[in-house]
C-alpha cells in the first residue's frame, strides 16, 4: 500500500474541529443499555447482590490469607 493511501485512510479515523468521536461498546452500548431496561429494575437488584456476595467472599479469603 503506498504510503498516501495509508495516510488519507488514517485521516478518515480524524474527527472534524470541535467534533467529537463517542463510541460506546459492551456495558456503555445503547444495545446493551436497552436489554438491561427491558429486563427491569429487579435485575439490576439482582446484579447488585451478586457483586455484594462476591466481593464479600473475597474479602473473607483475604483476611484468612492475611491471618496466615
Amino acid at each position: 500500500m503506498p504510503g498516501a493511501e495509508w495516510l488519507e485512510l488514517l485521516c478518515k479515523h480524524i474527527p472534524d474541529r470541535y467534533e467529537q468521536l463517542v463510541r460506546y461498546c459492551g456495558w456503555y452500548s445503547s444495545r446493551g443499555r436497552g436489554v438491561r431496561k427491558a429486563k427491569g429494575a429487579c435485575a439490576a437488584a439482582n446484579v447488585s447482590s451478586d457483586v455484594t456476595e462476591v466481593l464479600g467472599e473475597y474479602a473473607s479469603r483475604a483476611k484468612a490469607a492475611w491471618r496466615g
